[in-house]
């Protein structure tokens, strides 16, 4: 079991090390990167971050396979890192990246809008709304990633 997080560690150092902007771009490098790690951290704790690892590792056995995957591989790779990432929100209570901004932009485009309608100035209400509720966003998201809860 410990050989495949060393194996899943090993591809996705070599796979950063090798990956040109584009292809990275493409898989979506970065998120796949963070997605390992939290995978790697939760593997004796929980079988299905096992499976999911197993499930990389077998997917990227040839980190070549990366730099020239077809579109129907890369949206089924892409597929199975959503609910890698939805299990993770849900069984071990992390967040993606920019989760709690987008949540915040929401509500503060809501409650702006509020605001401009009764001052009669939608078009400042809006932009209120909007920067407050990035600013309440950003905060929460740098609390969130200052406690380890984001993936």
């Amino acid at each position: 079991m410990k050989n495949q997080k060393d194996e899943l560690n090993k591809i996705i150092k070599k796979l950063g090390e090798s990956i040109d902007s584009n292809a990275a771009k493409k898989i979506n490098f970065k998120q796949l990167d963070r997605v390992s790690k939290r995978l790697i951290e939760f593997f004796d704790e929980c079988d299905e971050c096992q499976n999911y690892t197993y499930l990389i590792l077998k997917f990227s056995e040839d980190t070549n396979r990366f730099l020239d995957i077809n579109k129907k591989e890369l949206e089924s790779f892409n597929s199975n890192v959503k609910i890698i990432i939805s299990h993770m929100q849900k069984k071990h209570n992390l967040f993606v990246e920019g989760y709690f901004v987008s949540i915040y932009i929401a509500l503060g485009l809501i409650m702006g809008t509020a605001i401009g309608t009764s001052l009669k100035n939608l078009a400042l209400g809006i932009s209120l709304g909007m920067l407050i509720g990035v600013a309440v966003g950003v905060a929460v998201d740098a609390n969130y990633k200052k406690k380890g809860l984001v993936i």
